[in-house]
């Protein structure tokens, strides 16, 4: 049977080995190990960059805007008030 180091202790190990005989490790040296899915969590972070870069000014704006469109808001409220 081949030979493959173990992922803790590095000691060669058979591959359909159940655990280490030296360290105990559970799976030590299997055939392949999957590997990681990278690419989704690299768009998924685009994604968000690309949003806050476009929405974000637009946003700050339109909370700088608020009290001059509530200053202009009450300014119409007070001059369709008869005055007494």
């Amino acid at each position: 049977m081949a030979l493959k180091p173990c992922r803790s202790c590095h000691q060669d190990v058979a591959i359909g080995a159940w655990a280490c005989p030296q360290c105990g490790a559970r799976f030590p040296a299997p055939p392949s190990w999957p590997k990681p899915r990278t690419t989704r969590g690299k768009v998924g972070l685009a994604v968000v960059v690309v949003l806050l870069v476009l929405i974000g000014p637009v946003g700050w704006l339109m909370i700088g805007l608020i009290p001059f469109i509530a200053q202009g808001w009450a300014e119409e409220r007070d001059k369709s008030r008869p005055e007494n």
